[in-house]
């Protein structure tokens, strides 16, 4: 596989993502956020197969993406092959997290972990990602599982 070279910020967030105790706090109240908080996998996993979190997550991206092409296409031209350099490095936790949780919930960490990396590789000219913002729930032990409301007004669901 040929690897791109991708930032040294990018590199950094990935090492960081691996440190993270997936799904540590799930669970646990989460008090003065302007999120919407479900307490159970079943109502995570309901919430990851909305119609909502489906257009707000793929959205989210394109917007990104939609940069690149209007001010960077030379970039936009390595989006492919940066994709594909972050699942390689991010492989061991998707492994890990497709072995341990059922596939709606590691379908929906790989899609957050990668997107999260592709809007930092890209942050110069997108610095505002939603993943930047979202992906602080990772971090704090929860896990991210749908949207409520039309993109982009509306509420992150986590768990």
């Amino acid at each position: 596989m040929n690897l791109t070279e991708l930032k040294p910020s990018t590199l950094t967030a990935a090492e960081e993502i691996k440190a993270i105790e997936l799904f540590k706090h799930c669970g646990e109240l989460v008090a003065g956020e302007n999120i919407i908080q479900v307490l159970s996998w079943s109502e995570g996993i309901a919430a990851a197969q909305s119609k909502d979190w489906g257009y707000a997550s793929m959205e989210s991206i394109n917007l990104c993406r939609d940069v690149l092409v209007t001010t960077a296409r030379g970039r936009y031209q390595q989006w492919n092959d940066i994709v594909g350099t972050i699942k390689y490095i991010l492989r061991d936790i998707f492994e890990e997290v497709s072995r341990t949780q059922l596939e709606d919930v590691s379908k929906n960490v790989r899609w957050v972990l990668m997107n999260y990396l592709v809007e930092k590789e890209y942050e110069d000219l997108y610095p505002d990602g939603y993943y930047q913002e979202w992906i602080k729930w990772y971090f704090a032990g929860h896990h991210i599982c749908g949207w409520q409301g039309e993109f982009p007004d509306g509420k992150l669901i986590v768990y």
